[in-house]
C-alpha cells in the first residue's frame, strides 16, 4: 500500500482542500470525499476510554462531583447548541462530509454532534475543574486553570477533525470573517474558548441550587 497516498486521501487539510459541494432538497450544503469511515464517531472512542477509566480509579473525584449539576449542565448546554447547530448547518457555516459521519440526523445535525461534540466539553471541563479544586482548594485559580488546560486539547481537537475530513467550510456558502489559522475559521475558536467558561459557569449555577434546595429539604 502506498501509505503517502493513503493519507492524502484519509485526511484533508481544511480549506486548503475545497470540496465539491452538494445541496439537499432543502438546500442544505454536504460533501462527499475520500474513504467512507465514520471517523467523527471514532474521535469519540479514546475519551470514553479515558473517562470510564478515569471515573473508575478516582474514588475522591466520583465522591466530591456534583453529578446532578453536570448532568443539568449537559443538558442545558446541549439545549443551548442544539438551535445554533442547526442555524450554522443551515446557513452553510459547517459543511459536513458524509463520508465520515454515520448517517443518522436530528433535525439535520449529524447524531455525532449531541453524543460528542456537545457532551465531552462539558465532561473534562468539569472533572478537571473537579481534580484541581480538590487537590488546592482555591476555586477562582482552578476555574482558569481549567479553561487554559483545555485550550491546547481543544485546538489539537479542532485540527484532527479537520485533517481527517469530517468538516469544511465555505466563504461562498457563509460569510464569515475572513480571518483563518491552517484551515480553521477564527468563528470555530471563539467557540472553543467560550464554551469551556460558559459550562463552569452553569455548572456551579446548578451545583449551588442544588445544594440550596437539599438544604431547605
Amino acid at each position: 500500500m502506498n501509505w503517502k497516498n493513503f493519507f492524502t486521501r484519509f485526511g484533508q487539510w481544511g480549506m486548503r482542500y475545497l470540496p465539491a459541494f452538494e445541496k439537499t432538497e432543502s438546500g442544505r450544503l454536504f460533501y462527499i470525499r475520500g474513504l467512507r469511515f465514520p471517523a467523527w464517531f471514532a474521535m469519540a472512542i479514546p475519551f470514553m476510554i479515558f473517562i470510564i477509566i478515569f471515573v473508575e480509579h478516582s474514588k475522591e473525584l466520583r465522591r466530591t462531583i456534583s453529578w446532578k449539576a453536570l448532568a443539568c449542565s449537559i443538558a442545558l448546554f446541549e439545549f443551548v447548541l442544539f438551535p445554533i447547530e442547526h442555524l450554522g448547518i443551515n446557513q452553510g457555516f459547517w459543511i459536513y462530509n458524509r463520508a465520515r459521519i454515520l448517517g443518522i440526523e436530528i433535525w439535520d445535525i449529524p447524531i455525532e454532534e449531541p453524543l460528542i461534540y456537545y457532551l465531552f466539553p462539558v465532561i473534562m471541563v468539569v472533572f478537571l475543574w473537579q481534580l484541581l479544586f480538590n487537590r488546592f482548594e482555591e476555586r477562582y485559580i482552578c476555574y482558569w486553570t481549567s479553561v487554559l488546560l483545555l485550550i491546547p486539547i481543544t485546538i489539537a481537537f479542532e485540527y484532527l477533525a479537520l485533517w481527517m475530513d469530517i468538516w469544511s467550510f465555505s466563504e461562498n456558502a457563509s460569510k464569515l470573517w475572513g480571518i483563518s489559522f491552517w484551515g480553521a475559521p477564527i468563528e470555530e475558536f471563539l467557540f472553543w474558548f467560550g464554551a469551556p467558561p460558559f459550562v463552569l459557569s452553569i455548572y456551579f449555577w446548578f451545583e449551588r441550587t442544588l445544594s440550596k434546595r437539599k438544604t431547605n429539604d
